[in-house]
């Protein structure tokens, strides 16, 4: 006979599952809680990490720090500068901008007599100067030296073979058009032009050409008219000295070497009013072969 009574579950089981559940949750609460505090202890017991030093030697102090090098000093660049073309420049310290911080100083007073090197394109000479020849005269040619006149390129732009070289205009038009305007009063002529004596040009007169320098047969010095232009006498040009062009110093070494082979292709081209006003940038486009002065420095 089958048994058609209904099964009973016990009523307590599924409440005894969920007791089940909610102790497993409540162990794992409290172990979390027991452990915490363990880890975070354990944590801050660990040392810190200490930076290993060398050790001393007997006798022997530890190595001081090394201090990094300085970098080198660049050469910079006179940007600008506040100085008259007759001061001399003194370069400073360089500027973010790469130019240098320049203070100017005056020349001072010539000596008694002093020698000069020329280093030109063809090779250096030297002229000797002397007070006693025409004390005005080598004031300024002392001026433009010490100042570094011809250190930054002076054509010889006028040769007249077996007469004479001419040279003098600064090849900066600014520059150029400061010392046009400084004349000087004249010398008196105390020497003859002689062959290798150096003489100041003057603004003397000619039918062709009113700013050369002229020939004897034909022109005079303008009076009070002298600035920076000089020439070299390649012969004895003893006419000059009656109209007033005053030497001031010879050339001592290199008259045949270097003077006498100084560029004469172009003669007396070379437009004297266009280089004032243009500069050597005149002379480089439509003269190209012209010997030029590079540098020049009292040496005695």
């Amino acid at each position: 006979m089958i048994n058609t009574a209904k099964v009973v579950m016990p009523r307590n089981s599924i409440g005894s599952r969920e007791g089940l559940i909610v102790g497993l949750i409540v162990v794992l609460l409290v172990g979390f809680l027991v452990l915490r505090p363990v880890q975070e202890e354990a944590q801050h017991a660990m040392p810190k990490p200490v930076a290993v030093q060398p050790a001393e030697q007997p006798g022997k102090s530890a190595l001081p720090a090394v201090k990094p090098k300085a970098a080198p000093k660049t050469a910079c660049t006179l940007c600008a500068h506040d100085c008259e073309p007759n001061q001399a420049i003194v370069a400073g310290e360089p500027t973010p901008e790469g130019c240098c911080s320049v203070t100017c100083k005056s020349v001072g007073t010539a000596p008694a007599s002093f020698t000069v090197r020329f280093e030109t394109t063809k090779g250096d000479f030297e002229a000797e100067f002397h007070k006693a020849w025409a004390p005005v005269g080598v004031q300024r040619i002392f001026e433009m030296v010490e100042s570094g006149f011809f250190n930054n390129g002076i054509a010889f732009f006028r040769n007249v073979p077996r007469f004479i070289v001419q040279f003098g205009i600064h090849g900066t038009p600014k520059d150029a058009s400061f010392w046009r305007g400084q004349h000087l009063i004249d010398d008196p002529v105390t020497q003859s032009n002689d062959r290798g004596t150096v003489t100041f040009a003057t603004a003397g007169m000619q039918a062709t050409n009113r700013d050369s320098l002229c020939m004897p047969c034909c022109c005079y010095a303008g009076k009070n008219t002298r600035t920076t232009q000089l020439f070299i006498n390649f012969g004895n040009n003893h006419g000059l000295d009656g109209q007033g062009f005053s030497p001031l110093g010879k050339v001592t070494k290199g008259m045949e070497s270097v003077v006498d082979k100084l560029s004469s292709e172009h003669g007396e081209k070379p437009n004297q009013g266009l280089l004032q006003a243009r500069g050597n940038a005149y002379l480089k486009e439509e003269f190209q072969g012209l010997d030029y002065i590079t540098k020049a420095m009292v040496v005695r």
